[in-house]
């Protein structure tokens, strides 16, 4: 499938991010001119509608599938979710968040997780010049994904799955340096796990690069997670 061009690119993304809710025009032509919109806003943005139902007919959607219909004053895509990786993505990443917080089975919760986080693929929207909107979705989307995996690693940790937990959380914190979270669930796993040294160098290491990069202290519920940890283990 052949992406469109930037302008309909970041009008087709904030279209579907809508759920089928109305996008004004404003709002669209601030997405696809982001910087120079054109004197004549509502005619270019009409003929960029336009090519974009071409490019949705060209990729073999059906009418019944996808609708990019006018609903003044602005357009309204309305999609199955089912055929959009990042819809699909929201849906089950909120479900997981809500099962999690609920006392969920936490197997089950991890399953879950994992069937959305498979959804996954790099950045997403990597290589566009995007809209502000379209910029603020993916930094949206990028800590929905940051959610789903503490919320898998918290039912690892709590069920004591630290063959799991200990290799995924040594990739994310490598990927997230500054993340605190997944930095105190890595001393917790390792500690847990009987490598209390290890764990103890990640808790502490953690806390200087915070001071050393920038200029804070670890939160309460970090300290205090190594106040525990040597509490249980004395």
């Amino acid at each position: 499938m052949a992406l469109p061009r930037a302008r309909r690119f970041n009008l087709l993304v904030t279209l579907l991010a809508a759920d089928g809710k109305r996008v004004e025009y404003q709002r669209l032509v601030d997405e696809a001119w982001p910087e120079h919109p054109p004197a004549d806003s509502r005619n270019a943005l009409q003929a960029q509608i336009s090519r974009l139902r071409r490019d949705l007919r060209s990729w073999g959607f059906l009418p019944q599938d996808v609708s990019l219909a006018s609903c003044s004053p602005g357009y309204v895509l309305a999609v199955d979710q089912g055929i959009v990786d990042f819809l699909a993505f929201e849906h089950q990443a909120t479900e997981v968040i809500r099962s999690a917080g609920a006392g969920g089975d936490q197997r089950s919760v991890m399953r879950r997780a994992a069937r959305a986080l498979s959804l996954w693929r790099g950045t997403p929207m990597a290589g566009w010049e995007l809209g502000m909107e379209t910029r603020i979705l993916r930094s949206q989307w990028e800590e929905l994904r940051l959610s789903v995996e503490r919320k898998r690693l918290e039912c690892a940790l709590s069920i004591g799955d630290f063959d799991f937990a200990v290799p995924e959380l040594l990739e994310l914190c490598e990927r997230n340096p500054l993340n605190e979270t997944f930095h105190r669930q890595l001393s917790v796993a390792l500690f847990r796990s009987g490598r209390q040294a290890h764990g103890l160098h990640v808790h502490r290491e953690f806390g200087a690069r915070l001071m050393r990069e920038l200029g804070v202290r670890p939160s309460h519920e970090f300290r205090s997670a190594l106040t525990d940890l040597l509490r249980e283990s004395a």
